[in-house]
């Protein structure tokens, strides 16, 4: 193929495409290999990508963060707004962590490594994690602002000309309760940036490739036709919907409004409540708009890797001060509290004109994150707990259980938890009756049972942030909601208003004991339009009570219900 044209035919770009996404998937294996931490190694909370010289995405692993993919370009393109391309040089590689950079918290730092050819900048190797910790307060939603909320790490080269700068690594570690771990990870996603760029000189060299800028128009492109084709399909038109979410002290609106103008979207946010400043739940217009058009993606391409193309035909806008714009210097650690709903408020909008594609609300996921010292080890700990609900039901088929979604992350295995803390969980199950009924049910939701280790002599501090309290997933076309969240404490009932709550975190004791219980997900259609032999089975599997099954279908089932327990990921 010779160097300078701008031409490819279908075959090679698909071959191409796929090389470059395979990449992508390697980085991504390495770093989850490579790294120290449960939220990374366990949970799978990062996100690979391979971008375009200008910043602009162009393909990224299969199991990347959705929410990470269109802000790691954000994060890059203000790399070069502040080193111009000339000023980069091979070796150079980029942090920072910055809300309204990156993901739009703290807790996720982005690692960008240049990819040169023939000495010139052509492309970005760019990975982004989840740290274990980045100092601040424990209390996750009790901040006022983010400078609460731990180390902002100012956008700055990390390597000048393949040289570490040891002060940003000490600076770093000294900010951290555990820094052996978070350190560790950004080697991880320095390693994982490596291969990247590596694997792209390989095939920019086998293919006689000077400059990935021909290639990577072609593959956007090629996305944009089918985003633009998918939404032309539309029927033009605006749709709206609102959707009220459980806050802090109090409730959280949501608004939208799409518009649909031939192969164009238009989504507005206007009329959606101003940001919180008593709380940590505010969301940056970054992970506003990446959030929305990975929905978008999941509802009109869902068979295409999404890319800098996908997102052209989109705009996304939303109020400055709005709690889906928050303005620096807003609280934002636990911003998926908020940003997790707009899926729901997305196929709430568009459920009249996409009936078969949209889905019933998901129980969203509940993470914890253990700190302390374990005594039995007598060294400081770090572990995060993902515990995913039920997704909603489709008009094709019931909701999975125990998923993440809109998140790529991961139940993260019990005997890992157990193994990195102090922390015992005594039984981790389904919840029967949790998935909303309907045509077709929500996914079930799950119960885990938690406390420490007999040995464990002192209490740790453990953050959470279970949601859905007061308003549990909705159902679709007729379909029932599912069970809301659940918190006990030492047998206690946790309030949603209670201080624990508010604050985000629980010590806990050698002889307390914690029960959650994560939301089910909506029903989709009518209960009494539901299959007779998929009820029968959901009760042959325990998924549904007899008395329940008979409340809500109208049917009786003599079958004895088959007791299912343990890990579902």
């Amino acid at each position: 193929m010779s160097t300078t044209t701008t031409m490819f035919d279908a075959v090679t770009v698909q071959v191409l495409w796929n090389r470059l996404t395979s990449v992508a998937d390697e980085m991504a294996v390495t770093l989850q290999r490579t790294s120290f931490s449960t939220v990374v190694a366990g949970a799978n909370d990062f996100g690979c990508e391979i971008l375009d010289g200008e910043g602009n995405a162009l393909v990224h692993a299969t199991r990347s963060m959705p929410a990470f993919n269109a802000a790691m370009s954000t994060a890059v393109k203000g790399v070069l707004k502040a080193f111009p391309r000339e000023t980069i040089r091979p070796g150079d590689v980029f942090v920072t962590n910055d809300p309204w950079l990156c993901a739009g918290h703290l807790g996720d730092i982005m690692v960008a490594t240049p990819i040169f050819s023939a000495g010139e900048v052509t492309g970005f190797a760019v990975s982004m994690a989840h740290t274990s910790d980045i100092g601040g307060t424990l209390n996750a939603t009790g901040s006022r602002e983010v400078f609460e909320e731990g180390l902002r790490i100012p956008l700055c080269r990390l390597f000048t000309e393949g040289r570490l700068d040891e002060t940003v690594v000490a600076f770093i570690g000294a900010n951290v309760r555990t820094p052996d771990m978070v350190i560790g990870d950004v080697y991880a996603q320095l390693g994982a940036n490596e291969l990247a760029v590596r694997g792209v000189g390989r095939l920019m060299e086998e293919y006689g490739l000077e400059d990935l800028t021909p290639l990577a128009r072609t593959i956007q492109g090629h996305a944009e036709r089918r985003m633009r084709g998918a939404i032309a399909t539309v029927p033009d038109g605006e749709y709206a919907c609102d959707l009220m979410t459980e806050g802090l002290q109090t409730p959280v609106r949501l608004r939208v409004r799409v518009t649909v103008a031939g192969d164009t979207m238009t989504v507005d946010y206007a009329g959606t409540d101003p940001q919180y400043r008593d709380g940590a739940i505010n969301v940056v217009y970054n992970m506003t708009y990446a959030s929305t058009v990975y929905v978008l993606a999941c509802l009109l391409t869902p068979d295409i890797p999404n890319n800098h193309g996908s997102t052209r035909p989109i705009a996304v806008t939303a109020p400055e001060g709005c709690i889906l714009n928050a303005q620096f210097p807003a609280a934002v650690d636990v911003r998926t509290r908020v940003s997790n709903f707009l899926h729901a408020l997305l196929c709430g909008a568009l459920a009249d004109v996409l009936p078969d594609r949209v889905h019933a609300d998901c129980g969203i996921r509940t993470a914890m994150v253990a700190n302390g010292v374990d005594t039995r080890a007598g060294r400081r700990f770090n572990a995060w707990i993902f515990c995913g609900g039920g997704m909603g039901a489709t008009g094709h088929g019931d909701g999975p259980s125990c998923r993440l979604f809109p998140t790529s992350a991961s139940n993260v295995p019990v005997e890992i938890v157990e193994n990195r803390s102090p922390l015992v969980i005594e039984s981790k199950e389904l919840i029967a009756d949790s998935g909303g009924a309907g045509t077709h049910r929500g996914g079930l939701g799950q119960r885990i049972a938690l406390r420490l280790h007999p040995h464990q002599r002192e209490a740790i501090v453990l953050t959470l942030w279970p949601d859905m309290l007061r308003y549990p997933p909705r159902g679709l076309k007729g379909g029932r909601p599912g069970k809301g969240s659940r918190a006990a404490f030492n047998g206690h009932p946790l309030r949603r208003l209670s201080p624990a709550m508010i604050r985000g975190s629980l010590d806990i004791a050698p002889d307390d004991h914690l029960l959650l219980e994560i939301p089910g997900g909506g029903g989709f259609g009518p209960p009494k339009g539901r299959d007779p032999a998929a009820a029968a089975r959901d009760v042959t599997l325990g998924y549904v009570t007899p008395p329940h099954a008979a409340r809500v279908y109208g049917r009786r089932n003599r079958t004895t219900p088959q007791r299912r327990k343990g890990d579902h990921e």
